[in-house]
């Protein structure tokens, strides 16, 4: 879109179905590991959003917890640097990273370099602008400082999140969207029951409405359903990250210790 800053307003009406979206996903054990504005496909309205691009994604169980380092540099969680083991409270600090960038205009954590802001996201403090972040609301505030929250067991759930009075003020309260059909054909029950796991083929033919289904990049999957991307951003902004990466780093002092 090529604009520095949206509302709150506007950001509150992304982030609900963003988060509507994950929270699927995470309902059903799949982990998208690389949340970012490339892979957000917007239509005329806000509201009119698709998550792309799931050549990354992995389905876990419930405790599981994944080690490859992958995703998009500038937006990965800290514990996916830290090589640790991660689960998918590593998306919603993506889900931070993208309502930071929406609200104040800048990432959250950046470098000059891989080594920079690897070192920035594990151990830096959160850098905000006085003038943009006095200008925002105390429930902005909380909601991302609650999504960029370091320690992945304190992080907010995607379900919390849909519940923060910053949406909440915002938006009002959501309309319940389910319908007897979606509960069927998703295998769940309308009052939060927990879908069981699905196959391959499953899941292909039982697609949320606002998940665009394929690994295909965001310019062509845009294409595809007559979206454009939520932020322009060149090339160079974000780094792909791999494991050789993050190890890479680690050995010229800019992993964790």
């Amino acid at each position: 879109m090529g604009r520095p800053r949206f509302t709150e307003h506007e950001a509150a009406k992304l982030m609900r179905p963003l988060l509507e979206s994950v929270a699927y996903l995470h309902d059903l054990g799949i982990v998208h590991r690389d949340l970012k504005p490339e892979n957000i496909l917007c239509g005329e309205e806000l509201e009119d959003l698709k998550i792309a691009d799931f050549g990354l994604s992995k389905m876990v169980l419930p405790r599981e917890k994944m080690d490859a380092a992958c995703g998009t540099l500038s937006y990965v969680a800290p514990e996916v640097l830290t090589m640790q083991g991660y689960g998918k409270e590593a998306d919603l600090w993506s889900v931070g990273v993208i309502l930071f960038l929406l609200l104040c205009g800048k990432l959250p954590f950046d470098g000059d370099d891989h080594n920079e802001i690897i070192r920035s996201t594990i151990q830096a403090d959160l850098k905000v602008n006085p003038t943009v972040w006095g200008r925002l609301s105390e429930d902005a505030k909380n909601l991302i400082t609650s999504l960029l929250n370091k320690s992945p067991k304190d992080r907010i759930t995607a379900r919390e999140a849909l519940r923060h009075p910053f949406l909440i003020s915002q938006l009002g309260h959501p309309v319940r969207r389910a319908t007897l059909l979606d509960a069927a054909s998703h295998g769940m029950m309308m009052h939060g029951g927990t879908p069981p796991p699905l196959t391959p083929h499953q899941q292909q033919s039982q697609q949320h409405p606002l998940l665009l289904q394929g690994h295909a990049s965001s310019s062509g999957s845009a294409a595809a359903a007559g979206t454009t991307g939520l932020v322009q951003k060149e090339a160079s902004d974000s780094s792909i990250l791999t494991t050789s990466t993050v190890a890479a780093a680690a050995a010229g002092g800019g992993g964790a210790h």
